[in-house]
């Protein structure tokens, strides 16, 4: 009985890992989640400022009430200075739902934006999980939904 007491009371005292603190895992691995319902557009990363960057993460998307099954994908890029920067999305595990598209745009500043999006201005129907998951250092950002979007300018995200 003491020895659950302790191992209750130690768990207790350490945080959660998440975007800004340290827990069990550094910061720097801990996901960004978005559990979300009726919405149409959703940042799921944007890069550092910089004339040179790579960034890299898996996302997980999951849930119910859609007909679509559920997907893991990595997408990769770089911005570069005096070019176009990259995006390259690749499935691992399912396929992005039909209903969703990924899009993407390079800022003035040289970082990328990477979106979802609800094909045909529609909203999520159901509930679904997005994860996101950096696999570089010190590149974590959070999954924001949005209200509002131009996506007259973006380009599309090819998965493969």
């Amino acid at each position: 009985m003491v020895e659950k007491l302790q191992t209750n009371v130690v768990g207790e005292l350490i945080p959660i890992a998440n975007a800004t603190q340290n827990g069990l895992l550094s910061k720097q691995t801990a996901p960004s989640t978005l559990y979300i319902r009726n919405k149409t557009y959703i940042e799921l990363h944007h890069s550092l400022p910089a004339d040179w960057n790579t960034f890299m993460f898996l996302l997980m998307i999951s849930g119910t009430g859609i007909a679509d099954g559920d997907a893991v994908l990595i997408i990769h890029g770089s911005n570069k200075s005096n070019s176009e920067g990259r995006c390259i999305a690749k499935s691992l595990y399912g396929n992005l739902p039909k209903s969703l598209q990924l899009k993407w745009e390079q800022k003035p500043d040289k970082s990328i934006h990477i979106y979802l999006v609800e094909a045909e201005g529609g909203k999520m129907g159901g509930y679904r999980l997005f994860k996101q998951h950096c696999c570089l250092e010190n590149e974590n950002t959070d999954i924001i939904a949005l209200d509002t979007l131009d996506i007259s300018a973006l380009k599309d995200l090819v998965v493969s």
